[in-house]
């Protein structure tokens, strides 16, 4: 009997250290690196499935506005008024042979749009892949590019208080290699309920 209690207990020490190391693994994963280009700084934030980066310029942007919330609100949200704008946003910030290249690589991105009630980009924020190709310098002229460039439209209830609908889209460069970002267009021709 002494025997398997001991057992019990190495089994759960065991346990007890390899929770540990993934917690403190993980806190090390969120530290913060600010990066700086000509123009901007960026905080790029390490997660256990990616690099999460944000424009510092930014992060106030969000202040004073309420996040759509369906359980609250009548229906309401936004949807990107051009496939091709959206597309065209890529093969701006980055060459030919780079959308190749990184198409080959299976690289991705998850654009995060915060959209305000006028449909205007307030806040956006990229998450790569942990091994990613893209440059800092990349990620600013896609950045530029979608705030300048992409349209979104109000679908649903138009309000007047300051509010703001979180919008994700994940993008694989063989879509974009390809001419055709499958949830783009989804979004694209959205309607509603």
């Amino acid at each position: 009997m002494k025997r398997f209690k001991r057992i019990k207990i190495d089994r759960w020490l065991i346990l007890l250290f390899i929770l540990t190391s993934n917690v403190i693994s993980a806190q090390n994963l969120s530290s913060d690196e600010i990066i700086e280009t000509k123009s901007n700084t960026y905080k790029s934030r390490k997660l256990l499935f990616g690099i999460s980066i944000e424009n510092i310029q930014n992060e106030n942007n969000t202040k004073g506005l309420n996040i759509y919330n369906p359980e609250i609100y009548e229906f309401s949200w936004v949807k990107i008024k051009s496939h091709d704008d959206f597309l065209n946003v890529f093969n701006v910030a980055f060459s030919k042979e780079r959308i190749e290249l990184l198409a080959k690589k299976n690289e991705r991105i998850i654009i995060s749009c915060k959209v305000d009630e006028k449909a205007n980009i307030i806040v956006t924020s990229f998450i790569l892949d942990i091994n990613t190709q893209i440059t800092i310098e990349e990620i600013e002229k896609l950045e530029h590019n979608l705030i300048k460039k992409v349209n979104f439209e109000v679908v649903g209830k138009k309000f007047t208080e300051p509010i703001y609908y979180d919008w994700s889209i994940r993008v694989f460069f063989k879509e974009v290699e390809k001419g055709e970002i499958e949830f783009a267009r989804k979004s694209e021709s959205y309607k509603g309920n």
